[in-house]
């Protein structure tokens, strides 16, 4: 059989060595295919944040519903020069003494934001002089 126990001390941690050296030089390189900071291109891209990724931004809430909303319309994940989501829908969710904005693009963030107590924004609403307003979810 090619397995030999070694014979001196210094043989096994020599072993032991190169395997550790051998296992962080892979999980370097796997490390550096998954992540764009490693490669040094620190920027990323819309189309590089995978559709699963949660990315929430902190700020402070907002006095009204409204204002809420408006933020939302006007935000980098919606309307920017590159917006991240486009599509997704702007809601008001309430947040201690006020509100915050969330965009979200699944189905699933209607009844989220519904037991939060939240709203859907709704922009030059017509039936309220073409200002923004915040539906409530039924």
């Amino acid at each position: 059989s090619d397995l030999s126990v070694p014979q001196r001390p210094s043989d096994c941690n020599e072993a032991m060595a190169r395997a550790l050296v051998a296992s962080v030089l892979l999980l370097v390189v796997q490390a550096e295919k998954a992540t764009p900071a490693l490669r040094g291109d620190a920027s990323i891209a819309p189309g590089d944040v995978p559709t699963q990724t949660l990315l929430e931004v902190k700020m402070d809430s907002f006095a009204t519903k409204e204002s809420a909303c408006d933020y939302c319309g006007e935000s980098f994940t919606k309307a920017g020069e590159d917006p991240i989501e486009p599509g997704c829908v702007c809601f008001a969710k309430p947040e201690g003494e006020g509100f915050k904005p969330f965009c979200a693009s699944q189905t699933s963030a209607v009844g989220y934001v519904r037991s939060l107590g939240g709203c859907t924004c709704k922009f030059r609403d017509m039936d309220n002089m073409g200002q923004t307003s915040c539906l409530a979810i039924g």
